[in-house]
């Protein structure tokens, strides 16, 4: 995408020179420099925590690296049953 902006004299030399600094354009400073302010401000993710119930852990059988099979396999069985 193609903008313009105005900033003023002093933070536009400011920000050449660091670009320059760090062997950059302008562009792709600016481009670093607002990815990093944005992901600075994106919260933190919580930690994933697996809720389960009845403390019997997964049912024999179920292989959760193939979960579509689990999907499928259930399907089958809904069907079938007149579910």
């Amino acid at each position: 995408m193609r903008t313009t902006i105005l900033v003023s004299d002093h933070l536009g030399k400011a920000f050449q020179q660091a670009a320059k600094k760090r062997g950059l354009s302008l562009s792709a400073f600016l481009v670093q420099a607002g990815r990093l302010l944005l992901t600075k401000d994106r919260p933190a993710d919580r930690p994933f925590r697996l809720v389960t119930h009845g403390g019997a852990g997964l049912q024999p059988g179920v292989d959760l690296d193939k979960i579509r099979t689990e999907w499928t396999r259930e399907d089958q069985k809904a069907f079938r049953s007149g579910r």
